[in-house]
């Protein structure tokens, strides 16, 4: 079981490791951060708010980045070119170092008599996961499908246990006579707040754990702890 509370830029710059980034070794060297947040087209601008709060404008965009638009979820690397102020209006105007990387975004489900046959049972595997802000960020890797695979981070009741952490399982839905062997991969975020209305956890830091293809000889825990931007 793994023991995960990362909340800093150190972990943040793992991703760009596991996606295949690269940081420069030479007399000009510069410090490279990846971060999540939401995209904002301001004013003819780029911008993105981090999970921090942070806002980033963002020097070198190009106009060919396919279909960003305001509010969209998003993870990129950059170096950071120099300090903003509150006139500008941003914290720190940055250089892209890659692409803007699109992210699904979606809500924690609870579990019930509707939802139950919906969730799926698909076989997936993290190769990174940290919390943000109010996030919970992966990386996904999964068997692709003829049709879309859809995940869902589940709270159901009934896997409860009084007195013990709360339960979230990940759950992978893809039609099974569709499913191949190439292996997928996406970055996925769950919105945890809702954790603050279950079960009345309404503290400083919440803990849970996150289970994936349960039941299975692949089943994977993870501990986690959360700590929620409202009210701290």
């Amino acid at each position: 079981m793994s023991l995960l509370k990362l909340k800093n830029i150190v972990a943040a710059i793992l991703l760009l490791v596991a996606l295949g980034s690269c940081i420069k070794n030479d007399d000009d060297y510069r410090p490279q951060y990846g971060s999540w947040g939401f995209y904002d087209n301001l004013y003819g601008g780029h911008y993105v708010v981090t999970d921090d709060d942070i806002t980033l404008k963002i020097e070198n965009f190009e106009d060919t980045e396919e279909g960003l638009k305001s509010g969209d979820r998003v993870y990129f690397a950059y170096y950071v070119v120099s300090e903003g102020s509150e006139m500008a209006g941003y914290d720190f105007l940055v250089e892209l170092t890659g692409d803007i990387l699109p992210v699904d975004r979606s809500d924690i489900q609870v579990v019930n008599e509707e939802s139950r046959d919906t969730l799926g049972t698909g076989q997936v595997a993290l190769s990174y996961l940290l919390v943000t802000g109010d996030y919970l960020n992966m990386d996904i890797k999964y068997y692709l499908s003829e049709t879309d695979n859809v995940f869902s981070l589940c709270y159901n009741e009934e896997n409860q246990t009084v007195g013990e952490v709360i339960e979230l399982e990940l759950r992978s839905y893809n039609n099974e006579d569709d499913v191949t062997s190439e292996i997928g991969s996406r970055l996925q975020s769950f919105n945890l707040m809702a954790l603050l209305h279950l079960e009345g956890y309404e503290r400083e830091d919440i803990e849970f754990d996150l289970v994936i293809n349960k039941d299975t000889s692949s089943e994977d825990i993870y501990r986690i702890i959360y700590s929620p931007t409202v009210g701290n």
